[in-house]
């Protein structure tokens, strides 16, 4: 079921899945890992977003990359990239935590 959402400007293909039944409660474990492994995966392009800033920010300009001019073709491709990636993790932290909340909710539910 491929439903399309536009989201920040931002059109997406996937199909956020909502469990009706019920997910077993190792799924559930491992869903929390993948969160855990995508912030993580978060953070490392937050990373690389700083690096990106003090290469091309004046206030930095006193630091060892003096040297290093980038193109703006360069800082293009290099956004472009991160800015890929960034929203494919996005979005799949986003439909594991919309599965998560709907178990929660199914849960609540069931009274457990």
């Amino acid at each position: 079921m491929a439903s399309k959402r536009i989201r920040s400007g931002v059109q997406s293909n996937r199909a956020v899945p909502t469990p009706t039944t019920g997910i077993p409660s190792d799924q559930c474990l491992l869903l929390s890992g993948k969160v855990c492994d995508l912030v993580t995966h978060l953070l490392f392009f937050l990373n690389a977003y700083i690096a990106v800033e003090r290469l091309i920010s004046p206030e930095y300009a006193d630091e060892a990359h003096v040297g290093v001019v980038p193109s703006r073709d360069e800082l293009g491709a290099l956004l472009n990239v991160l800015n890929t990636e960034l929203r494919r993790r996005f979005e799949a932290l986003a439909e594991i935590t919309t599965v998560l909340h709907a178990q929660a909710a199914i849960d609540a539910a069931q009274g457990r």
